[in-house]
């Protein structure tokens, strides 16, 4: 097959290559955009070799010397090891996380970065998704970020919330719950806040653990 005679054909292949440059899928708090994109090479380099493969030897390694000194170029570019800044503060979700009354319940909701280092010290189940409706309330507790001690005081619920530290509350579900449904304006900015999670999980992740 040469390039002339199936232009149309080779150049629907490029359509997946720009996917993987320009990605369409969702980048959102839960980094399962990222996690696509990294796989984006994997199918990218094999479609890239049969476009490649139409064209004549001498320009294939026109192409390839050019590859090589771009790539050279990109990697001076690139800044050297890893920001450690962006590293969660693992060592405040660890005191959180020692401060949680005992024995654990079923299920904790807690925001992303928290949720896997609560799953990794305590081997009990966190996620970074709303529980669904069939869930018990009674056995779902939340780490809650945000909410001031007049708005729980205001809401006087039973359990009462537990106060951990830098902002961050041991609450149960169906208390919380009962907090968004009641809450003004301006609490509802803190409720949305990414560290609140308030979306249920995707049949997808929910059939993989």
């Amino acid at each position: 097959m040469r390039w002339p005679q199936h232009r149309l054909v080779l150049g629907g292949l490029l359509l997946p290559l720009f996917a993987c440059e320009l990605p369409f899928w969702r980048h959102d708090r839960l980094d399962l955009g990222y996690r696509l994109a990294l796989m984006g090479p994997v199918f990218a380099a094999p479609i890239l070799a049969i476009v490649v493969g139409e064209f004549p030897l001498a320009e294939q390694r026109r192409g390839f010397r050019a590859s090589l000194l771009a790539g050279a170029a990109l990697v001076g570019l690139s800044p050297f090891g890893f920001d450690q800044s962006l590293n969660p503060p693992y060592e405040k979700y660890e005191s959180l996380i020692d401060k949680i009354p005992r024995p654990l319940p079923k299920l904790v909701i807690a925001h992303q970065g928290l949720n896997f280092l609560y799953d990794h010290v305590t081997g009990e189940e966190a996620m970074a998704w709303a529980p669904e409706e069939e869930l018990n309330r009674e056995d779902v507790w939340r780490i809650v970020w945000g909410v001031r001690r007049g708005e729980w005081m205001m809401l006087n619920a039973r359990p009462k919330p537990l106060y951990l530290e830098s902002e961050y509350w041991w609450v149960r579900e169906d208390v919380w719950e009962q907090l968004v449904t009641e809450a003004d304006d301006e609490l509802k900015v803190f409720i949305a806040d990414w560290r609140n999670p308030d979306q249920i999980r995707p049949r997808s992740v929910k059939d993989t653990r």
